[in-house]
């Protein structure tokens, strides 16, 4: 039978499954086919991952189902999760991880029985099934379709696994050192987790420690495709743009530097909201969820300290020095706004220049642009403004900066000015290490006491312009 007409008559069915419609002849010949075809083999039919997608719906399976089966919607549901079918149902999650589907009630009332069994058993012999419902179930709530894969020793030694294209792990070796992987390229896309370097850690820390790493690690991953379809992160896209060149010209200083990367610190805060809420809303879990809650509001403190502390220029370094290498990188986006066609950071009038050139002008930006655009172009401009110390931007500022572009720096300034006040307000309340209390105060304090003073030096440059 053609598989792509199962499907098609699959999502057709569900997508109507409210509206009585009559199915035209060859639907119906392709349905009693596909049933017939697993009555003649002798299949379980209950298990069949077509038939219990659609027994989730109790009109279709009363009009389609339960003619072969001969069992009513209530029986089939108790049916399915009969102690007497643990094992059909445990090999049927095996042999179908990835087709795990949560909004399915029949799925997800078996998946947590089967969990829960695992879970009291504190064994996770059954990672790579769990990796895969774990990521489906929130690939599917982020609308996000992505692959799965589980990396063991036998994977990794024999050097490939196949996807639509086999991907050569030797050339992924930070896999075997890493937890998990997720990247894209141009023969596919995907998420890989390392099931073999979190078992080590449950040798030595235990099974609770294991399974909170492995789902953080899930999570982590899953927040890197959101960063990549530009949903649900905290850090600037901007910044993690410039990441991404620095990974694909120099993955070296990638990998030297991981910590440093907002992408990263981004990923691990997202990756403690995903699991966070996992955990408030499952009751699989073996033991009492408080302590995986309070190792998230101090991992997320740590990593919060962690992010506050490090300094972010270092990345930019780096990035100044790959474009001025690849100059042709400043002919796209928002990089040709920092950067001139040499790959050299612009002067403050050559950059407002060059705004004045673009499709989208400062009136736009003033008053008529997006969120995410008002506060790149802000941080495109703070990026600008510190090349100067506060003396030689006064000096730059010369009658032909408009009001406008007054009004660009102003924003641009009080910006920097919330996103560190931001900080120093999550330090005083204590969201953070209290051992990294003194130095993130006092660098959030020097950053602050920094962006005040760019803004009294250009204020009254700025009152006079409003004068004229």
């Amino acid at each position: 039978m053609n598989k792509n007409d199962l499907i098609k008559l699959k999502e057709f069915i569900l997508k109507n499954r409210q509206l009585n419609l009559f199915f035209d002849n060859k639907d119906i010949e392709i349905f009693h086919k596909y049933m017939k075809t697993l009555i003649d083999t002798k299949s379980n039919i209950l298990f069949d991952p077509f038939v219990l997608e659609l027994s989730c719906h109790k009109n279709i399976y009363n009009r389609f189902i339960q003619p072969y089966l001969n069992l009513s919607y209530e029986e089939l549901q108790s049916y399915i999760l009969n102690k007497n079918n643990t094992i059909l149902l445990e090999q049927y999650f095996h042999d179908h991880a990835d087709l795990i589907n949560p909004d399915n009630q029949l799925y997800k009332n078996a998946l947590d029985e089967y969990i829960k069994k695992i879970m009291a058993n504190k064994s996770l012999y059954d990672s790579k099934w769990y990796v895969h419902y774990l990521l489906n179930k929130t690939g599917k709530l982020n609308n996000i379709n992505i692959k799965v894969a589980t990396v063991t020793k036998l994977t990794f030694l024999t050097h490939h696994f196949n996807w639509n294209n086999p991907i050569k792990l030797s050339k992924h070796k930070e896999i075997w050192q890493a937890r998990g992987l997720n990247f894209k390229n141009a023969n596919s896309e995907g998420i890989i987790i390392n099931i073999a370097n979190h078992y080590v850690h449950n040798d030595i820390d235990g099974f609770q420690s294991y399974l909170y790493n492995l789902m953080h690690t899930c999570f982590h991953e899953m927040a890197h495709t959101l960063q990549r379809d530009k949903q649900d992160f905290k850090a600037v896209d901007y910044k993690i743009l410039k990441e991404n060149y620095i990974i694909a010209y120099d993955p070296k200083i990638y990998h030297q530097y991981h910590c440093f990367f907002n992408a990263e610190l981004d990923a691990n805060l997202v990756g403690f909201d995903m699991l966070e809420k996992e955990v408030n809303t499952t009751d699989y879990l073996p033991f009492d969820g408080f302590s995986f809650r309070q190792q998230i509001i101090n991992d997320r403190a740590l990593h919060t300290s962690f992010g506050m502390s490090v300094n972010h220029d270092k990345v930019t370094d780096y990035f100044d020095q790959i474009i001025i290498n690849h100059p042709v990188l400043s002919l796209t986006g928002y990089l040709g706004l920092e950067y001139n066609g040499q790959g050299k950071r612009r002067t403050l009038n050559d950059y407002f220049a060059e705004l004045a050139n673009r499709d989208v002008s400062v009136t736009d930006y003033l008053y008529k642009t997006s969120p995410d655009f008002f506060n790149t172009v802000n941080h495109i401009t703070y990026n600008i403004i510190k090349q100067y110390t506060p003396e030689e931007l006064v000096a730059e500022l010369d009658l032909a900066v408009t009001i406008k572009d007054y009004k660009l720096l102003n924003n641009a300034i009080k910006q920097e000015i919330d996103e560190v006040s931001a900080n120093i307000i999550l330090i005083k309340k204590g969201k953070i290490i209290p051992s990294y209390y003194d130095i993130l105060n006092e660098y959030n304090t020097n950053k602050l006491n920094k962006a005040e003073t760019y803004l009294k030096t250009i204020k009254p440059n700025y009152q006079l312009r409003l004068i004229l």
